[in-house]
């Protein structure tokens, strides 16, 4: 809804989907974004899922924050009012959404809600498929064709072969483009350099895949040589106009009492460094949109808490691979444990959570929570979660509920009892969450467009606090 009507309005966009996870999505991405940039276009980004590093590279090509797109966190019309907002915001005049694992692969593996095919059907996008080529020929063929008839409303518009030879892609192109009736739009040859390592949370960020500037110029070279940029742009100018029908999150829930002259504006203070960079992007867009201010500090290098603040917001990352730096800036975990102690409003998440336990790979942590972080050996958690409280607190009254994401080898002996915690496709529950008047800590990564109701609460007690 824009200016407080529907609106219809022309996004120029595409998708870049794929069969499988590690087909080649971010490299492809990356380069068409910088491709994009380099001729003239002003280009905004998304992530299909629940993902936090590759909307990193996607920022580390176009200097601002890419959002994420998730029908399982949102309804249809709240997900289009997010990428319709966030595309003005930016002032783009095209917009490159990146799916996730799978085109069709969805919650449990056996559905295709909240995939990429959902997105792109809840959002009118035409869809370039990703191959990985490599080693395969005439076999392209019958896997092209399924996809593209697997679903009548899949709207695959191109394909692009990944890791295939300058000298055989004539002979590919031709071939599916008699087999299957669909574009192809290019080739990435392989290279060995660009294939972007990863570690126990997915992908390494950007800047230690190589030295970024050099890892962004090489992806665009790949990219504006060997694809046809100019016919994604044609099918992404060709999308139709989509209508804003969604009521703002914030105005639907209940007025926010924020004083909105800027001396007296409510500050939240985010961790943002090496240790804590996860974050979406929505989560972030929703605290300003309630009237805050963030102001950004790290745990890691800054030796004093900022003043003035209201509530405090620790997002989740690596802390684990800088627990040493982080156990020796004594000053900075001591104010952050104090200032939860004396009543300041926080949310932690996953990393956050293991910065407030006493210990954290046998360094010393704020110690908050007297319990010990370790890694396991295997993953502890992993996929979508609902979430519902199970007592009053900082989120609103008991019963409340918010839906979000987990993902971490690490574990405690004690992650809190105060939510209980479901997957939604098998069913199974646990106990979760560190919950109080005034904390939600735990190893949950809420969505908070799921629920902004509960983060008007949240904004409230910062109001309080602040009083």
């Amino acid at each position: 809804m824009i200016n407080g009507k529907q609106e219809k309005i022309h996004i120029p966009r595409i998708e870049i989907a794929a069969p499988k996870s590690g087909s080649g999505k971010t490299l492809f991405t990356v380069g068409l974004l910088a491709a994009l940039k380099s001729s003239g276009k002003n280009p905004c980004s998304f992530k299909c899922g629940p993902d936090f590093i590759d909307p990193m590279f996607h920022r580390s090509v176009l200097g601002i924050n890419s959002g994420n797109l998730d029908s399982y966190f949102t309804d249809d019309d709240t997900l289009r009012h997010i990428m319709i907002s966030e595309f003005l915001d930016a002032g783009a005049d095209i917009a490159v959404i990146e799916g996730v694992m799978g085109f069709f692969d969805g919650l449990g593996g056996t559905s295709d809600e909240a995939s990429s095919y959902e997105i792109s059907c809840i959002t009118k996008t035409s869809v370039i498929l990703i191959l990985d080529a490599k080693g395969a020929s005439l076999s392209l063929v019958p896997l092209i064709n399924g996809f593209l008839n697997f679903r009548d409303d899949a709207s695959i518009a191109g394909v692009v072969l990944n890791r295939v030879s300058s000298s055989y892609f004539p002979v590919l192109k031709k071939m599916i483009e008699n087999e299957c009736h669909v574009k192809v739009l290019g080739f990435l040859p392989e290279d060995k350099n660009l294939v972007v390592p990863s570690r126990h949370l997915g992908l390494v960020s950007p800047e230690e895949a190589k030295k970024n500037s050099d890892f962004v110029a090489e992806a665009e070279k790949l990219v504006s040589e060997n694809v046809d940029v100019e016919e994604i742009i044609k099918l992404a100018e060709n999308a139709c106009e989509l209508e804003d029908r969604a009521i703002n999150p914030v105005t639907r829930t209940f007025d926010v009492n924020i004083n909105k002259n800027e001396s007296h504006k409510i500050k939240i203070a985010v961790a943002h460094d090496e240790a804590f960079s996860f974050y979406y992007e929505e989560n972030l867009r929703l605290l300003r949109e309630l009237g805050a201010e963030i102001i950004f500090f790290s745990p890691l290098h800054d030796t004093a808490f900022p003043e003035g603040i209201s509530g405090l917001y620790l997002g989740g990352g690596y802390p684990e691979l800088y627990a040493k730096e982080l156990s020796e800036n004594v000053s900075m975990r001591s104010q952050i444990k104090t200032m939860i102690e004396n009543g300041l409003p926080t949310i932690a998440e996953c990393g956050g959570f293991l910065y407030l336990c006493d210990s954290l790979e046998e360094e010393k942590m704020a110690g908050l929570f007297h319990t010990k972080a370790e890694k396991q050996s295997h993953l502890v958690r992993f996929g979508y979660v609902e979430g519902t409280s199970k007592k009053d607190g900082l989120l609103g009254s008991s019963g409340v509920s918010l839906r979000g994401h987990e993902f971490h080898y690490y574990d405690t002996d004690d992650n809190g009892d105060s939510f209980s915690m479901t997957k939604q496709v098998s069913g199974k529950s646990w106990q979760a969450m560190h919950y109080s008047e005034t904390y939600a800590i735990g190893f949950p990564h809420f969505y908070w467009y799921s629920n902004p109701e509960a983060i008007c609460h949240f904004i409230e007690a910062c109001i309080s606090f602040s009083n």
